[in-house]
């Protein structure tokens, strides 16, 4: 019984970090700036203000924090679930979309002001030739961890480091989501079995 309960435990959880993007598009409207969690981080951009911008592919959504990595709001963009970068000025975000091939602009706080907008390839910033967000030039180096994002500037103030809730780990990353889901159904004994008999047959 124990068992079960875990498994069942373990295969929603699983279930809901990996679908997480369908059920936040359904629950979209009572969000509102609900911090998500800091999975596939694609880019981060800073602002004049020293504010903090990261794309967030898995969840089509960019996050802003302050700069002593406090979270501020966020918002959903229209990625098409590909990569997006993006430039932070002195009033306005420029994202570069990949897989829609198109440019969109957001006031500070989110607003759009101008979308579906050729993207300009001779931009510095924005997606390279390999597909992935050239660095912020403001930025000096990164660093990832399980239990934090640390993002070093280049006046050489100390780092702006922002924590991830026990929550985050739910949806970390799709992979991680499915693994779990996967651990709570080898955990059942009918599916376990349901497999190796499986398994055997096609052997045989």
């Amino acid at each position: 019984m124990i068992i079960r309960l875990v498994a069942s435990s373990l295969i929603l959880i699983g279930a809901s970090g990996f679908f997480m993007p369908l059920w936040i598009g359904f629950a979209i409207r009572h969000l509102g700036a609900q911090e998500m969690p800091l999975s596939l981080i694609e880019d981060i951009a800073v602002s004049n203000d020293n504010h903090l911008y990261l794309a967030l592919m898995f969840t089509s959504r960019v996050q802003k924090y302050s700069s002593d990595g406090k979270f501020v709001s966020s918002f959903g963009v229209n990625s098409v679930g590909g990569i997006f970068c993006i430039d932070a000025g002195s009033d306005r975000l420029t994202i570069n979309f990949g897989r829609r091939d198109a440019t969109d602009e957001f006031e500070l706080d989110g607003r759009p002001t101008r979308l579906n907008m050729p993207t300009d390839k001779t931009r510095p910033r924005g997606i390279n030739r390999y597909g992935d967000c050239a660095i912020d030039s403001q930025i000096r180096s990164l660093d990832w961890s399980l239990h934090a994002v640390s993002v070093m500037l280049v006046d050489n103030r100390p780092a702006v480091t922002i924590k991830r809730q026990a929550w985050h780990y739910v949806a970390l990353h799709p992979f991680a989501s499915w693994l779990i889901g996967g651990v709570g159904l080898f955990l059942f004994p009918e599916w376990r079995r349901a497999v190796l008999r499986s398994t055997r047959t096609t052997r045989q």
